[in-house]
């Protein structure tokens, strides 16, 4: 396997700002809050491949990617599954709207399992 680093990182980041930036849709609203909050945390990723960028959450016993960019993510991802970010996880889960990301999932070998469908609520916000 590939060597892979993960590197905690404190949002904001001017550096993983400019390349989530070159990729609109990839980190959402709701994710940009929840870096903010401190429910998430950014990951610099460094590959033989290439630098990247990572967003991920824990839901329990689960660990979400809910955002990823750049070079050597396959590795990457091969790397979490195999417990690199920690063994107290279940599964992994990913998110994705973007075709490409979701072949990338697929070549690391993570799974398809549904497709989601989100309405915005007007909820006074």
């Amino acid at each position: 396997m590939e060597e892979v680093a993960f590197t905690p990182t404190a949002w904001p980041n001017t550096a993983a700002e400019d390349a989530f930036n070159r990729v609109p849709g990839v980190l959402h609203d709701y994710v940009l809050q929840e870096l903010r909050d401190g429910g998430a945390q950014l990951y610099r990723v460094s590959s033989s491949a290439g630098p990247g960028w990572l967003v991920t959450r824990v839901e329990e016993r689960e660990l979400v990617l809910c955002a990823a960019v750049g070079a050597g993510l396959v590795p990457a991802l091969r790397a979490i599954t195999a417990g690199a970010l920690g063994a107290g996880y279940d599964t992994v889960r990913c998110h994705s709207g973007d075709w490409r990301v979701e072949q990338l999932y697929q070549r690391a070998g993570l799974k398809f399992l549904e497709v989601v469908y989100c309405a915005r609520v007007n909820c006074g916000r």
